[in-house]
């Protein structure tokens, strides 16, 4: 799989469980997120900085069980380490 397609993959991935958990502030992240995989679309590393940006942001989601804390933090260090390597940092 490319890096491109792997950035697209793992976006869909935290818009969904975002959405399925219907985390307060969930949404805003989703909206941010799908700007970010639409960006990526035609300049990856534009759709990459615009999601590191947000994930090494102050605000997170707030989570209802230890679960969906656990599954969030799984899936942002992933989409965090291809970010950086789309960067070169």
């Amino acid at each position: 799989m490319s890096v491109h397609s792997e950035l697209q993959r793992i976006l869909d991935e935290l818009v969904a469980f975002l959405e399925r958990t219907g985390a307060p502030g969930g949404a805003g992240w989703a909206r941010e997120l799908e700007d970010a995989a639409t960006l990526g679309r035609t300049d990856v590393s534009g759709g990459a900085d615009r999601t590191l940006r947000l994930l090494e942001g102050d605000a997170v989601p707030t989570f209802a069980s230890p679960l969906e804390i656990e599954e969030f933090a799984r899936i942002q260090e992933h989409l965090v380490s291809l970010c950086r390597v789309i960067l070169g940092r």
